[in-house]
């Protein structure tokens, strides 16, 4: 079986600005959800946002073992951009 590439450095960089533009919209979501249902509906939204972090996570590490010269924290983790 081929060995699969993984992401050119263009891509983790596309892929860390939809990741991030993805978080900012779910936490809005859970925000405008908590504001007028129970708790207990916005769990699921919840554990997107878990499920989100960690995909990030994971591809944040796969940056950094791929191109540990050009890796930066802020692809995956821009902050308040």
């Amino acid at each position: 079986m081929k060995k699969k590439s993984g992401f050119s450095l263009e891509m983790h960089l596309e892929i860390g600005r939809k990741l991030h533009q993805m978080n900012k919209e779910l936490t809005l979501l859970t925000v405008s959800i908590s504001e007028s249902y129970p708790i207990g509906k916005v769990k699921h939204v919840g554990r997107m946002l878990d499920e989100l972090s960690e995909l990030r996570s994971q591809h944040d590490c796969e940056l950094f073992r791929e191109f540990p010269k050009d890796a930066k924290v802020q692809i995956y983790y821009p902050g308040n951009n």
